[in-house]
């Protein structure tokens, strides 16, 4: 299950969300809700990717 969370704390005009994959905590971003769902979408999309690709480098550094 993706679950998309709105934790309704704003920076800037934004909210924040939290993205959760099967109850974990992945990632979080913010989004205008004015901006729709479409983006919301690919906000999470990139945030998850984001946080794949920092954990992939944080792992290969503390290997060193």
């Amino acid at each position: 299950m993706i679950a998309i969370i709105n934790q309704k704390k704003d920076k800037d005009d934004k909210a924040l969300y939290w993205v959760q994959i099967n109850n974990k905590f992945v990632c979080e971003f913010y989004h205008k809700r004015e901006d729709g769902l479409g983006m919301c979408l690919l906000e999470a999309s990139k945030a998850v990717e984001k946080s794949k690709w920092l954990n992939i480098i944080e792992s290969f550094n503390h290997g060193r």
